[in-house]
């Protein structure tokens, strides 16, 4: 009786990271499902057209993250109660101007693109693409809107509504027979759009004040003006290294660390689920009681963390082969050393999430430019010499160093910061710009 007591307890003190997780299993569970349905029906030329067209998204997605996410759920938690209302009615100004941003830049760029790029394909896919880009960047929005503001059971039924609807729909298309990428991108674009109108039913009455515009958005820009530049050299650094693989040792090697990769990608579960969490908590700790009471809740969740991934990274280094074969067939299972690369690769990469948590909740994001600066020099640097002389494993012993040397700058650089910060939090106005 004791102990069902103690686990009841536990699941209620951790009841909105055990949500966070949840809705992060979801998202995984389903895109990789959706993926699935998507290779099987489209087959490999017009899946490639996909993938080429949606990474184009989560380009437009990872400048979103640094440009209006991170800042509004680092430190729309600090925020006075009496101005949460136009705060957040700002940034979701910002949202909108994005959104419609990258919808129009879509609409050129990609119809363009047939004259400059013919061979992609992807021209006559340019209306649905920026309808899909400019509707699933709202829908991020709106579930990072109510993290934010603690609502995780109503980011987990708006993220239901559009991961599985359009997982749903999708299926009822190719059963119809007629579906084709612009038919999946449709669809895509309907799902998120409809859990952005029902995610922003919850937002209240909007409560604008042009003077509170320019206020919030001088500091959104003194906090975001580094992370826009980080995100294109995130995006950078994580693909460089396979990139230059498949062009000196061919597609079989893209294939490979792929399916390595995908073997590790339930990680991402905890990345996701945590960081919504953590993000709002570790602001909370810093406005309350300052940077000493910081560093300890990133401790912990950084042995939380680390415990995790490693659990994880063990069962899938213990027999590599066994699950490549299970998940891609017998042609991949001569690659399990990768698995166990990626292992190690994703644990030294978990301690990024405290980490930059914490730059972030100090608002050095600066700090986190460096990192990646450090990371990209490194990367340009390493990556011919490495694959040349080592193929696959110099490919992969790549990003391990890479990884270790973010950790280490980000280490650094949050140390200094947190030594130079006052005992007690001093976030408290939408009005103040930091240093």
């Amino acid at each position: 009786m004791r102990s069902g007591a103690t686990a009841i307890s536990w699941l209620r003190k951790h009841a909105r990271l055990n949500l966070a997780l949840s809705d992060q299993a979801m998202i995984s569970g389903a895109n990789f499902a959706t993926n699935l349905v998507l290779a099987r029906h489209l087959g490999i030329v017009e899946f490639g057209r996909f993938v080429l067209a949606w990474m184009i998204v989560l380009i437009a997605a990872s400048l979103q993250e640094g440009l209006i996410i991170a800042p509004m759920m680092s430190l729309g938690p600090t925020i006075a109660a009496a101005e949460r209302r136009q705060y957040f009615t700002t940034v979701l100004c910002h949202q909108a101007l994005w959104a419609a941003l990258v919808f129009s830049l879509l609409l050129s760029g990609v119809s363009a693109s047939g004259h400059l790029a013919p061979g992609w394909q992807i021209a006559g896919l340019a209306v649905p693409l920026a309808a899909a880009a400019a509707a699933h960047l709202l829908q991020e929005f709106a579930r990072r809107y109510h993290y934010t503001n603690g609502a995780a059971p109503t980011a987990l039924g708006i993220d239901a509504v559009y991961y599985l609807g359009r997982l749903a729909a999708i299926l009822w298309l190719f059963r119809s027979g007629t579906a084709g990428v612009s038919a999946v991108l449709w669809t895509i674009a309907a799902a998120a759009f409809l859990s952005f109108l029902l995610g922003i039913l919850g937002f209240g009455k909007p409560r604008f004040s042009s003077a509170h515009l320019k206020r919030v958005t001088i500091r959104h820009w003194h906090f975001a003006r580094w992370l826009g530049a980080s995100a294109v050299m995130f995006w950078a650094c994580n693909n460089f290294f396979i990139f230059l693989a498949g062009a000196l040792l061919g597609a079989w090697a893209v294939g490979a660390i792929k399916a390595a990769q995908d073997v590790m990608g339930v990680t991402n579960i905890l990345y996701q689920g945590i960081y919504n969490v953590v993000i709002v908590d570790a602001a909370r700790h810093f406005q309350s009681a300052g940077a000493q009471a910081l560093k300890h809740y990133l401790q912990k969740v950084a042995l939380f963390g680390a415990a995790a991934v490693g659990a994880i990274g063990l069962a899938a280094s213990a027999a590599p082969s066994v699950w490549l074969r299970l998940f891609y067939g017998d042609q991949y299972a001569g690659y399990g050393h990768l698995v166990q690369w990626y292992a190690l690769a994703y644990l030294i990469g978990f301690l990024h999430v405290p980490l930059r948590v914490g730059l972030y909740v100090v608002e050095s994001t600066s700090a986190v430019f460096i990192g990646y600066a450090c990371v990209a020099a490194f990367s340009l640097a390493s990556a011919y010499p490495l694959i040349r002389s080592f193929g696959v494993n110099g490919a992969m012993a790549g990003p391990v160093a890479a990884e270790t040397i973010m950790c280490v700058v980000l280490f650094v650089l949050l140390r200094r910061r947190l030594l130079a910060r006052p005992a007690t939090g001093a976030l408290s106005s939408a009005g103040n710009v930091p240093s």
